[in-house]
């Protein structure tokens, strides 16, 4: 008996293998048949060993030449051949070589899904549904819903006359399974649609009913505690409402999603907390109910905080807002992977008196006992950025190496619009105007827009006029207490009193597309091209000064941003050889 393998486009057969009826296990795919080959590559499309799993391409005279009338799929499925002639066929199946020579099949690539960089394998969870009793046919998929939240839909098909109870499917599945692999969406179909040649189409498989989200809210947050913790779990989950007996895990969190928690937690309230929190189960009511015992907060609050701890490769370090906290970078961390720790910079100290030198300074010190010698990666975003800049002075007047520094949406400290800028910009900017109206108007429900756009005008003018606003109006600080106000007047005060010095390395900055009104006077470089004595690299994000920090569009900054650490990485590799 023969177990032969093989696509379609490779003119069906690629490999066989004798197959012994007697055996337990699973047969293999073989060897290569005559006049083909078989290579087990990489994502970077390097040769793998054997018995480490990579993906199946295809070389030989059974190759197609592609896809008819459809060029965009034949150049993603049929690559040149680096190892002979001829093209090879990329199978997506995933394979790893055995010990005697033969290919052993592990399943297909793009059934593979991953959750906050953790692999899932949708087949074992399939497997386990199947052998449940009432259960005929049952689908696993990764469902993204519009705010870019990934969660794990499973479709089931009842057995004859046989309706188990979705929560019973579910505790079932908590027992045998990590939580991790428990699906949030339970959909029960007549039938899984098929294609027109037997296949599941998985195209077909309806969107999860909005009403199955587990956003259970019979017990609303009640004290100011739940409130804050609330927020922050609905910042990272984005699931809005949240019971606050309901449990992390239940409402899509995992692994590193926990990872990011303990990191907020810490931020905001300065609790370093451990998987001993777990024993109480993860709930806001538990945490909330932990965070208001007696044991004292640190009391030496740190100002590095790892928002994202994992990986092999030198951090990025990135610094606090202008109200010091970093809460608002944790997507950010997220979204940039783990090969790399991603390290907040915040401010431990409110000093009304501080300088933008002074809060610089400390934040060198800290960094340093964290990594002691360069290169060094950072950056900031707004008020942040202007603080890196800071940092990296002084890190070069030490005699560090700065690797990257990233300036996100922030111009140039020091700049005032002015008549002899504004003139000649002025057509740019009333062309601009019937534009910002609308998105202006758009993110405002219908009731408030007439005073909305009323103060939004008042805004435009005084900026036009010369006017500095305070931080109260400009940061929307009318309900905060005292304090915070304070704290965010000093820090807009140690911005215009900042006079920043020439920096004698490259900067990369991160310019959101759309751009302030009064930054349309200013160069693409907003202004650091005057103080960069090496070249400013601009790369354009999605979004205003504060969407691309936000979702979805700040996983596009996290890719752009991830891509020149790593290249200036690699760029430093290269000069240290």
């Amino acid at each position: 008996m023969l177990n032969c393998y093989g696509p379609t486009e490779t003119t069906v057969y690629s490999s066989w293998a004798l197959v012994d009826p007697t055996a337990h296990s699973e047969p293999t795919i073989g060897r290569a048949i005559w006049n083909t080959t078989l290579h087990v590559l990489d994502s970077g499309r390097a040769l793998r060993p054997p018995g480490v799993e990579g993906e199946l391409f295809i070389g030989g005279a059974g190759v197609a030449r592609g896809y008819l009338d459809r060029p965009e799929l034949t150049s993603e499925r049929f690559l040149p051949n680096p190892f002979g002639t001829g093209q090879l066929y990329r199978t997506g199946d995933r394979v790893r070589w055995r010990s005697d020579g033969e290919l052993e099949f592990l399943g297909r690539a793009d059934n593979q899904i991953k959750i906050n960089g953790i692999r899932i394998e949708p087949g074992e969870i399939e497997a386990t549904l199947l052998a449940l009793p009432g259960i005929a046919a049952a689908v696993v998929t990764l469902y993204e819903d519009a705010a870019g939240v990934r969660r794990l839909a499973a479709y089931l098909v009842p057995s004859p006359r046989v309706m188990p109870a979705t929560k019973n499917v579910r505790a079932a599945l908590e027992r045998q399974l990590p939580r991790n692999m428990v699906p949030t969406f339970f959909v029960w179909l007549d039938a899984m649609p098929i294609t027109p040649n037997g296949k599941l189409d998985r195209n077909a498989l309806p969107p999860p009913p909005r009403e199955d989200a587990p956003s259970l809210t019979n017990h609303p947050p009640k004290t100011s505690l739940e409130h804050e913790v609330a927020e922050i779990w609905e910042d990272l989950l984005q699931v809005s409402p949240i019971d606050v007996r309901s449990d992390f895990f239940d409402l899509g969190g995992d692994s590193l999603a926990l990872v990011s928690l303990f990191a907020m937690i810490e931020a905001r309230f300065g609790r370093h907390l451990t998987v001993d929190v777990l024993s109480r189960g993860l709930t806001i009511a538990a945490l909330a109910q932990l965070l208001g015992e007696d044991e004292p907060l640190h009391p030496e609050m740190d100002s590095v905080v790892a928002l994202q701890p994992l990986g092999h490769l030198p951090p990025f370090f990135c610094v606090h807002g202008i109200g010091g906290d970093v809460l608002h970078l944790q997507r950010l961390a997220v979204h940039m992977g783990t090969d790399r720790p991603f390290f907040g910079l915040r401010r431990t100290e409110a000093r009304l008196t501080d300088t933008i030198s002074e809060i610089a300074a400390r934040h060198v010190a800290a960094m340093l006992v964290y990594q002691p010698a360069g290169p060094f990666y950072l950056g900031g975003h707004s008020f942040g950025a202007t603080i890196a800049y800071e940092m990296a002075l002084q890190l070069v007047e030490q005699g560090h190496e700065i690797g990257l520094l990233a300036i996100i949406d922030q111009r140039r400290p020091g700049w005032r619009l002015t008549a002899r800028d504004a003139i000649p910009a002025l057509p740019r900017i009333l062309i601009s105007i019937p534009t910002r109206i609308r998105d202006e108007l758009a993110q405002v429900k219908a009731g408030n827009r007439f005073r909305h756009m009323r103060r939004t005008l008042l805004r435009w003018s005084k900026t036009a006029c010369g006017y500095r606003a305070d931080a109260v109006s400009m940061f929307d600080l009318s309900g905060s207490d005292t304090e915070r106000i304070l704290l965010f007047e000093a820090n807009l005060r140690a911005l215009r009193e900042y006079q920043p010095k020439p920096l004698p390395v490259p900067i990369t900055l991160f310019r959101a597309n759309v751009q302030l009104l009064s930054h349309l006077a200013l160069d693409p470089t907003l202004g650091w091209g005057d103080l960069a004595e090496g070249e400013v690299q601009v790369r354009i994000v999605p979004g205003n000064h504060g969407s691309i920090a936000t979702e979805p569009l700040v996983r596009q900054l996290a890719k752009k941003l991830s891509d020149e650490v790593d290249a200036a990485q690699r760029a430093a590799r290269r000069h240290s050889k």
